[in-house]
């Protein structure tokens, strides 16, 4: 099924020139993003919502069923699934213990689909076949078999059950009990006993409401009283709580049934443009409010993510909404100054205020306290005393808590930029280039003027204790020694523009600096950090280190949390991936851009939050109970384009050639800030590299040359942790590179060699006829001089005899080459024949085998001329013997592979016997080259036969026999082999086994032939040594 990708935007919809007043005031909890038919959606009416145990959102819609993952949406309609036969789609929900999803396109028709393992949307036969059950908005899908069986065909409650499919007035509890109302008579309906219960004292009570809530069915009546059932019993003991009375009084506030919607695991109650979900605690119905004021009054569908306080609200008139609660919060004043809201360094004072160079914030603005004239940004310090430091105006400033008593202590002429009290009680300071400490009434400056600091502007103080202070400037990093007084450089960070100096709790040192992210000092270095994946750490202003061991880094351009462990190992050389998980200001603050360069920077209050200043206000948050999204639902491939052309994902994918491109989409549902998504992908056939993929999740492979591959596409979820998604695909050769191709050449090219060869050695032998020509006349014109005549005759029986020698082995090597070639020749002979005679007639079922045996022939002249090479070089320097341990029954099928052409011409059967557990040791090359000999004589002297090979194995020798039933050679023949005694005449007989005893010698065996008449045929034998083997 194609798929056509409709990114959703993912912005924040603030929506202020749609909404009411009302509506924006939920802007100051909430993020709200609406998907609507503009952005993401096909249609804007969301019948129902489910999610799948994927992570997937599904909606029906009246122009189909949309698929979300978070950012993308996949449609399916009637252009492009078949198993949906309209696009106005009523219902999507999951059922059972694995959370299977259904989709029932019309209420009513019992026309179920369910997603297939790759997404595609098919009809399923058992749900669809099985009327006996309830699929009705709002509700569990609900069976009701076996009440049938023991209720209906008993003659009992048939009507009931008849229409319990249409019944719209069915509350379940679960997929086996519901509770109906029909007429006005209300029903407690249990498929597990298959029993039917009338609740007969709720007759005359009318009904308000009706809900489950967990395992509790409620029945409010029209006195607004509450009764509670469970397992068709009532609970007396549980009631409505006063909050709940209150609201249920209230005219109009919940009027109708559709008013009370549900979702997998809560119920929820809609109300004067208010969301509440339904609990029961201590006997008491009761309710929380989840998010009020809401403008849209078409809610459809809700689901809620209760531990990310997340609110996904399907309308019938405005598409998707998703409300999350922000986990963080912004103290501001609320002042006209343009830069007051501009924060620096912040104490906290008693009862939760926070102090800042603008003024008091608090948690309710009411009680803000902007200053008139704000005091210096960049430094304050609570000391010990309680007593603040501060400056105003270049003056050194200290004050009581209350700002009653302020002193000026000394003008230092220009900015603070830190201060801080050692455990001495010691007040440190920084201004732009001074570093001075006070210790009791006493002034000591510790570096005095810029130009120790080569020009410096100091922008960070830190104290490690042992008299040693850390000052970071613009230019580099330094430590002073206060007792040595010395000044000191740090070369490792020599240029860096330093914005914090952080001890953590296990006293390590961490430096955040501007524009070359930061640094953890380790073992007398400063180690780099890595980077994000969208550099957005190059500028760090803050470390926070929560109970859990993560830090909180602020940046430039948002927030990130870590496991400071990870950055421990990286210290410690680990070269694994540091998992960031990133937070923008669409989780509550109003800007992504934090601010550094003062002391403090963050703090946490006594309340256990966690306070960072900000280019617009104080971001404050718990950091236990910030919602993290989790990254672990799995990676889907989406579609396969191939050269433009869909393909279908769960495929074998070969593609044929020409290969152009391959697109491939993939998903991953995730409902958080999609930078924190990193999928990656990897071609281990290419390189070893992983490249990240696109934002949207595709990836397009050109230039891939023929072979198989392996595409890895991985998703980190945690430090170590990835989920992977594997595709495997071939792309298949063009003509001219496949192996039989190749082959081809292979063939033409050793042909060519072989001509080359047979031309050389004809003009080699007519120019030794010429040069004995030329020796017979000059020995003519010599024979006057006896002497130049001896001369000439030694001189000239010493050349005959090495032209003789010459000429010997020549005509050996081509008596050779003759009686090898003559088989595979007339076999090419005999099939070209019938082809050029018979290629009009010849069938294609015929032409086939014609063309395999032609191929038979070609291989059989390729090996013959492989074994030629090796005796040659057994004749020139002796052959390299290369032995190995190989199985004789696979060799020796190999070897009659070879021969299945010629002996089907031959008409004999070939058989091997070989068992196949004998083993050998020896040169395979060699032993194949004596084999194929063998079987070769014996198929050319044998028709209308047998050959067999056997092994016979005693207690030191183990033989391999090679028998045959045809004409058998006569003995003098057989001995003269035995004894390698061959003449000039012997060549076209036996000659071939002068080769196989030369051969024999090279690897330990030895040639036996039985002289015996006993049988019709030959037995010709190979021994072996098992020592030797």
């Amino acid at each position: 099924m194609p798929i056509t990708p409709k990114p959703g935007v993912f912005s924040l919809l603030i929506l202020t020139s749609c909404l009411t007043l009302n509506a924006q005031r939920i802007m100051k909890d909430f993020s709200i993003t609406n998907y609507n038919s503009d952005n993401l959606l096909p249609q804007n009416s969301i019948k129902s919502m489910t999610f799948d145990k994927n992570g997937f959102l599904w909606m029906a819609t009246e122009m189909g069923i949309v698929r979300f993952d978070g950012r993308y949406a996949k449609y399916y309609n009637t252009d492009n699934t078949s198993a949906l036969h309209t696009n106005r789609c009523d219902l999507v929900k999951t059922t059972g213990a694995a959370c299977k999803l259904i989709i029932e396109p019309e209420f009513g028709s019992h026309i179920l689909l369910t997603p297939t393992h790759d997404y595609q949307l098919a009809y399923d036969s058992s749900l669809s076949g099985d009327t006996l059950q309830s699929n009705l908005w709002n509700n569990q899908l609900f069976h009701f078999k076996r009440l049938y069986k023991q209720q209906a065909h008993a003659g009992k409650y048939q009507a009931l059950l008849n229409d319990l499919d249409k019944n719209k007035q069915i509350v379940t509890v679960n997929e086996k009990q519901a509770y109906v109302k029909k007429g006005s008579e209300l029903y407690f309906m249990d498929e597990n006993t298959g029993q039917i219960q009338r609740l007969a004292h709720m007759n005359n009570l009318r009904c308000r409401l009706m809900f489950s809530v967990d395992s509790l069915f409620f029945y409010i009546d029209e006195a607004n009283k509450v009764h509670a059932f469970k397992n068709g019993l009532l609970q007396p003991n549980i009631v409505a709580s006063q909050k709940l009375n209150q609201l249920l009084q209230q005219p109009g506030a919940i009027d109708k049934t559709e008013f009370v919607l549900r979702d997998s695991r809560h119920t929820f109650l809609q109300g004067k443009g208010s969301i509440m979900m339904l609990v029961v605690e201590n006997n008491q119905l009761h309710y929380h409010t989840i998010v009020s004021n809401i403008p849209n009054k078409d809610i459809s569908c809700i689901i809620y993510n209760e531990p990310g306080k997340i609110l996904y609200l399907g309308t019938t008139t405005n598409g998707l909404y998703i409300l999350k609660k922000h986990d963080f919060k912004v103290l501001t004043f609320d002042n006209t100054r343009a830069d007051i809201n501009c924060l620096y360094a912040q104490v906290e004072l008693d009862n939760g205020k926070i102090l800042t160079s603008s003024g008091i914030l608090t948690n309710d603005k009411k009680n803000n306290r902007a200053f008139s004239k704000p005091f210096d940004n960049y430094a304050i310090l609570k000391a010990h005393d309680g007593w603040l430091w501060y400056s105003s105006n270049h003056w050194l400033m200290r004050s009581d808590p209350t700002f009653q008593i302020n002193t000026r202590v000394k003008n230092i002429g220009e900015l603070l930029t830190g201060i801080l009290e050692t455990d001495k009680k010691e007040i440190i300071y920084s201004t732009l280039s001074q570093v001075i400490m006070l210790s009791g009434n006493e002034e000591i400056v510790l570096v005095a003027h810029s130009g120790l600091l080569k020009g410096a502007v100091i922008s960070a103080l830190g104290y490690l204790g042992k008299n040693i202070i850390w000052i970071g400037t613009n230019k580099g990093l330094y430590r002073y020694n206060i007792t040595n007084r010395t000044l000191m450089k740090e070369n490792e960070l020599s240029n860096a523009n330093v914005r914090m100096i952080y001890t953590a709790r296990d006293s390590s040192i961490w430096i955040g600096t501007y524009h070359d992210g930061f640094y953890k000092y380790h073992k007398q270095h400063f180690i780099r950090m890595p980077q994000d994946a969208q550099n957005r750490l190059s500028g760090v202003h803050t470390f926070m280190e929560d109970k859990k061991g993560y830090f909180w880094i602020a940046t430039n351009k948002g927030l990130f949390t870590v496991n400071k462990k990870e950055l421990d190992n990286v210290s410690n050389g680990q070269k694994d991936a540091v998992f960031y998980y990133y937070i923008d200001k669409s989780s509550g603050f109003r800007t992504n851009e934090f601010n550094g360069g003062c002391t403090p920077c963050g703090i946490v209050t006594e309340n256990r939050l966690f306070s960072l200043p900000s280019m617009d206000g104080l971001v404050q948050f718990n950091p236990d109970s910030v919602y993290l999204a989790p990254i672990d639902k799995p990676v889907f491939v989406d579609y396969i384009t191939v050269n433009s052309k869909p393909v279908q994902p769960d495929t074998i994918l070969r593609i044929a050639p020409p290969f152009q491109q391959m697109a491939i989409g993939f998903s991953s549902p995730y409902f958080g800030n999609p930078a924190n998504l990193h999928l990656e992908y990897s071609i281990p056939e290419v390189d070893k590299q992983w490249y990240r993929l696109a934002d949207d999740h595709t990836l397009v492979l050109t230039g891939l040359a023929k072979g198989a591959y392996t595409l890895l596409v991985r998703k980190q979820v945690n430090y170590r942790q990835y989920i992977y998604k594997t595709i495997h695909f071939t792309i298949i050769p063009r003509w001219h590179e496949t192996t039989l191709f190749r082959l081809l050449a292979v063939f033409l090219g050793i042909g060519l060699l072989v001509t080359y060869f047979l031309t050389r050695y004809d003009r080699q032998r007519k120019r030794s006829i010429y040069l004995e020509q030329k020796v017979f006349e000059r020995t003519h014109e010599l024979s006057l001089t006896v002497k130049e005549l001896e001369r000439s005759n030694e001189s000239l029986n010493i050349t005959k005899q090495n032209l003789s020698e010459s000429n010997r082995v020549k005509e050996k090597m081509l008596s050779i080459i003759l009686h090898d070639l003559r088989s595979p020749l007339k076999f090419l002979h005999m099939l070209a024949t019938r082809l050029e005679q018979d290629h009009s007639t010849i069938t294609p079922e015929e032409h086939s085998p014609l063309l395999s045996q032609f191929r038979q022939a070609t291989s059989d002249l390729y090996v013959f001329i492989q074994d030629f090479l090796v005796w040659t070089n057994s004749q020139k320097q002796g052959v390299m013997i290369k032995k190995e341990t190989i199985v004789l029954r696979e060799t020796v099928n190999d070897i009659l592979s070879l021969y299945k052409v010629g002996s089907q011409i031959k008409n004999n059967i070939i058989t091997n016997n070989v068992p196949e557990h004998i083993r050998i040791t020896t040169d395979v090359n060699i032993l194949k080259l004596i084999i194929r000999n063998l079987i070769d004589n014996a198929n050319k002297y044998c028709t209308n036969g047998k050959i067999m090979i056997d092994v016979l194995e005693t207690g030191t020798h183990l033989s391999l026999t090679i028998s045959d039933t045809g004409r058998k050679m006569e003995r003098s023949l057989m001995e003269k082999i035995l004894n390698n005694a061959y003449t000039q005449t012997d060549i076209s007989h036996g000659f071939g086994f002068k080769v196989i005893n030369e051969l024999l010698v090279k690897i330990d065996g030895r040639l036996q032939i039985d002289l015996t008449d006993a049988e019709p045929g030959n037995r010709i034998s190979i021994l072996f040594k098992k020592e030797s083997l």
